[in-house]
């Protein structure tokens, strides 16, 4: 018998120029896996900044995640949007 813990939740924090983990940081998400290549970011309080999307595509890639899925929500309406 053996046992497998597959990782499919994190959380992705945006942290200021200059600062790190510890630090405060900015902007934070729900991060699950979608598959070998891509995620989902969800459960954000605000839509991430354009200078915020950019720190996020540079993370994923670090990662080895080709695609990352935005997900909001205003209104009760879902919005989606890929960064690649």
């Amino acid at each position: 018998m053996r046992a497998e813990i597959e990782m499919i939740a994190g959380i992705i924090r945006v942290f200021a120029d200059g600062d790190s983990y510890g630090d405060p940081y900015v902007w934070v998400a729900t991060v699950k896996k979608l598959g070998e290549s891509e995620v989902e970011l969800c459960g954000m309080m605000e839509s991430p900044t354009l200078s915020m999307l950019k720190a996020i595509r540079k993370e994923c890639v670090r990662r080895g995640y080709k695609r990352a899925l935005v997900v909001t929500y205003k209104n009760d309406i879902r919005s989606e949007r890929w960064i690649e």
